[in-house]
């Protein structure tokens, strides 16, 4: 959307829409990978970040990451 010009009316409706809370799910997803393979930090850690990212950026997907 914002790579391809255009400008959401509502960017609050926008942020919330299935496409980008999929896209944000996906993110978790992807920076809980890179995390992990760093040891950066515990599976406590991890866990408590990712439940906190889910519940903020993609809270209706009702899903939750398997680690």
């Amino acid at each position: 959307m914002f790579l391809a010009g255009e400008v959401a009316d509502d960017p609050v409706a926008a942020a919330s829409s299935p496409e980008a809370q999929k896209f944000s799910r996906n993110s978790v997803q992807a920076w809980t990978a890179a995390i992990e393979a760093s040891s950066t930090a515990g599976s406590e850690e991890i866990a408590a970040a990712v439940e906190a990212s889910l519940a903020q950026f993609a809270p209706d997907t009702g899903e939750t990451l398997d680690h």
